[in-house]
């Protein structure tokens, strides 16, 4: 928003100012502000508020706003819950903002790709997008032709100032790429807020067994609380000393090798995430996924995984806004579940 700010007083040295703010009027911290064309940089503070004092009349500027750090900050497999709900059609994105955050790969699309695109962030297989920077700013004056379209007209990104004549104050929105639900956290006094219920946590039960090393096992998961559920995300955690994770399969869900990460499972842990573009509730009795491992050693598997937050959060979502905990408790098993496999070791 571009304000006539009066006459300088010396009629020689003028102020360029702004703010940096999210859709949802959060300033922006740590925003680099460039006069690209001179070298010039401020950075935001927690009032996302820029300012180059003491400019000179006449000068052309552009003013560019950057800010390419904490890919995962607002993000998680929620968003892409979303993102599925807005491509099907089931709850189309209200504004542009919301379109342009769904644009994980930068192509002038939403698409499944971007989807894929996000969970390989969420699931650290990603350190940052490959074809996008953690942000985007917009000229807060711009106006969206079409919020389901935003590339109709050029998005300006940035602000050029032809002819410096007088105090100038330019704004832009913030866009956290891959935040579609508007979770991010913009700057240091607007801390997350914890809104998860905790009484009423997903958890996923495995059976107790008795195995011996060197035999393949499967470890049922079941859950007596899988309500309503659209999703969840989080780091299975195990000692890869005693085991060899060889995959997971889905059982009453369709989960995938897409769902998880296992590049690291020989220092203890993969990192899952899932979602279904429609929330859905499974008995007790139904086996949701199982982790097929080997044995290293003969062992009671009790306590064997426990799902934790040590690279992807655990956490799990009900209807599609509701986000609550996992956690991970063990029963006695009814038999024991050994894969026979031939021939050794574990093929597809």
């Amino acid at each position: 928003d571009i304000q006539e700010q009066g006459q300088c007083p010396d009629g020689l040295m003028v102020t360029v100012e702004g703010e940096v703010f999210t859709e949802e009027l959060e300033k922006v911290e740590e925003v680099e502000v460039n006069l690209s064309n001179i070298g010039m940089m401020n950075m935001t503070e927690g009032d996302g508020h820029y300012e180059f004092a003491n400019m000179p009349l006449g000068g052309s500027y552009e003013v560019v706003p950057e800010k390419d750090k904490d890919y995962l900050n607002g993000v998680s497999t929620l968003d892409i819950i979303h993102i599925q709900r807005h491509i099907i059609g089931y709850k189309k994105f209200e504004s542009g903002y919301k379109t342009l955050a769904g644009d994980v790969n930068n192509n002038q699309e939403v698409t499944a790709v971007d989807m894929i695109e996000l969970r390989k962030l969420i699931l650290g297989i990603y350190d940052e997008l490959p074809d996008n920077t953690s942000w985007r700013f917009v000229d807060e004056a711009h106006t969206f032709i079409d919020v389901e379209n935003p590339w109709l007209s050029a998005i300006p990104e940035s602000y050029v100032i032809n002819n410096l004549s007088d105090n100038m104050e330019i704004d832009f929105i913030g866009v956290k790429v891959g935040d579609v639900n508007g979770s991010v956290v913009a700057n240091a006094t607007n801390k997350s807020i914890d809104t998860r219920s905790q009484r009423w946590d997903l958890e996923f039960v495995i059976e107790e067994d008795e195995v011996k090393a060197g035999e393949i096992y499967k470890a049922q998961v079941r859950s007596g609380s899988y309500e309503n559920v659209s999703g969840f995300q989080g780091t299975l955690e195990f000692d890869a000393e005693k085991i060899e994770v060889l995959k997971i399969e889905g059982k009453a869900l369709n989960l995938t090798s897409e769902h998880y990460n296992k590049q690291s499972q020989k220092e203890g842990w993969i990192t899952l995430s899932y979602h279904e573009s429609k929330a859905r509730t499974l008995d007790s009795d139904e086996v949701i996924y199982e982790i097929v491992y080997r044995a290293k050693e003969d062992m009671n598997t009790r306590s064997l995984f426990e799902m934790t937050s040590k690279v992807t959060p655990q956490e799990a979502y009900r209807g599609y806004n509701d986000v609550v905990n996992i956690r991970m408790s063990y029963g006695k098993a009814q038999n024991v579940s050994i894969v026979n496999v031939s021939p050794n070791p574990w093929t597809e």
